[in-house]
């Protein structure tokens, strides 16, 4: 394969929109993605879900403190998300 050319691909994983400051929380931890959306953990406790076309879905509060870590898993169905705080 001397001399092939190397040809990339652009992959879209999230429409391009303008998202409105803000919504995003800055006070993020950490973060995992799943299902076109991205679950982002605070320092408060709240869980940010943000979807595919950059919006803020929805927020809960999943501990009374820092969320240290979160994963989406798949297996076993259903899927879910899993935090340590």
């Amino acid at each position: 394969m001397a001399g092939a050319a190397v040809a990339w691909r652009q992959f879209s994983f999230f429409d391009l929109t303008d998202g409105r400051p803000g919504e995003v929380p800055e006070d993020a931890v950490c973060s995992t993605s799943g299902r076109d959306c991205v679950y982002i953990g605070c320092s408060d406790g709240r869980i940010a879900v943000v979807d595919g076309t950059q919006q803020l879905a929805t927020t809960f509060q999943a501990h009374p403190r820092r969320v240290d870590f979160i994963t989406y898993s798949q297996v076993p169905a259903p899927p879910r998300v899993c935090t340590q705080g």
